[in-house]
């Protein structure tokens, strides 16, 4: 005999037992009315059964075994596969109808570049590996459940969707990290090591940070860059002891990087654990909070001591001294060069004059 089940066989409908016991009943010569008052369940409980509308129970099995001869264990076996298969169709045309959000989750090769999810051609197959990475139901949920406080720019379209895999993605990673209960005293003296760092490559500073923000109760987590996201960083809280800072690899300029660092620490340190914040530096809208987290990442960058002398130099500044200027500031007050001309490039618009000091890191 063929085992069907082991050659993977799947049926594409349900079978219910009522079928199984209408041919016994057929079988023995007896009527509905016999079999009632043989067994003691009522007629139009049996009419259900036999129409496949109410389930054969336990108890309904032991009874039809004894008079028609059925196996109490089939008839039981019939009804557990009955239910299983119905539920199977079921979740299959659920499916079936998420295939229509596919095209917003552009994301899905990404995703199985970094690992993340199974490389599946079939269309149900694809929405069952974005609902296994994203611990979701269905993924009409995906934009609300990865909801959080972020600036949308005007200029750029942003996928809410690829978002919410980046900040899963954030999640993730620090399922697999193990970090000190949040210290705020630790925190900020660390800060003062992280910045003593930026002048070192990235294969150097890149375990350091993570290990000096663990030590403070912070994951830190460098996410590859998503297509549609436009994210630099984000800051959020997994725990009330444990927070994780999210920066991506998308701007690779030590200035951005820097920067974002500093400034989703900074909303660490000064808002609610309750909010979460995502944030695109490239829009210059915000609001309270991001101007307060602005402030702290230029304060740690550029000292408040300091920062008359950064005034200054800017308008001292021409195309013939400005790497000069640039690079003796930055020494005196021990920071990347790059990082200095960033913010002279983004606050004077001079760019151009700017970017051969931009150091790019490679992360590895």
């Amino acid at each position: 005999m063929v085992n069907i089940k082991n050659r993977g066989y799947i049926s594409p409908f349900a079978v219910h037992p009522g079928e199984t016991v209408r041919e016994a009943l057929e079988y023995s010569g007896l009527s509905q009315a016999d079999l009632s008052e043989c067994t003691q369940i009522s007629q139009k409980t049996i009419s259900l059964i036999l129409n496949g509308q109410q389930p054969v129970t336990p108890e309904t099995a032991l009874k039809l075994e004894r008079v028609l001869g059925l196996s109490y264990d089939l008839l039981v076996g019939m009804q557990a596969q009955y239910e299983a298969d119905e539920f199977r169709l079921a979740e299959k045309k659920r499916l079936e109808e998420e295939v229509s959000f596919l095209p917003q989750f552009s994301c899905f090769s990404e995703l199985v570049k970094l690992g993340y999810i199974e490389a599946v051609k079939e269309p149900t197959k694809k929405v069952e590996e974005l609902l296994k990475f994203f611990g979701l139901n269905s993924l009409v949920s995906v934009p609300t459940v990865f909801k959080a406080a972020w600036k949308k720019s005007d200029k750029h379209a942003i996928s809410s969707e690829s978002l919410a895999a980046w900040l899963h993605i954030g999640k993730i990673e620090s399922l697999k990290r193990e970090v000190q209960d949040f210290d705020v005293e630790k925190l900020k003296e660390n800060i003062v090591k992280m910045r003593a760092l930026t002048k070192e490559k990235a294969e150097v500073f890149a375990p350091a940070l993570i290990d000096l923000c663990a030590e403070a109760g912070v994951v830190l987590i460098f996410t590859p860059h998503l297509k549609n996201t436009r994210v630099n960083g984000a800051a959020r809280w997994l725990t009330p002891k444990k927070a994780l800072v999210q920066v991506s690899l998308y701007y690779k300029y030590a200035d951005i990087f820097w920067f974002t660092l500093f400034h989703e620490l900074g909303h660490i340190l000064k808002h609610s654990k309750k909010m979460s914040f995502v944030d695109d530096l490239t829009n210059p809208e915000v609001n309270e909070m991001e101007e307060q987290a602005n402030k702290f990442a230029q304060q740690i960058i550029v000292p408040s001591d300091k920062e008359k002398d950064f005034a200054i130099l800017k308008t001292q500044l021409n195309a013939s001294n400005v790497k000069e200027k640039i690079v003796d500031f930055s020494n005196q007050i021990d920071i990347d060069p790059g990082i200095i001309a960033g913010r002279v490039g983004r606050e004077m618009d001079a760019w151009r004059f700017v970017s051969p000091l931009r150091r790019k890191l490679e992360f590895k």
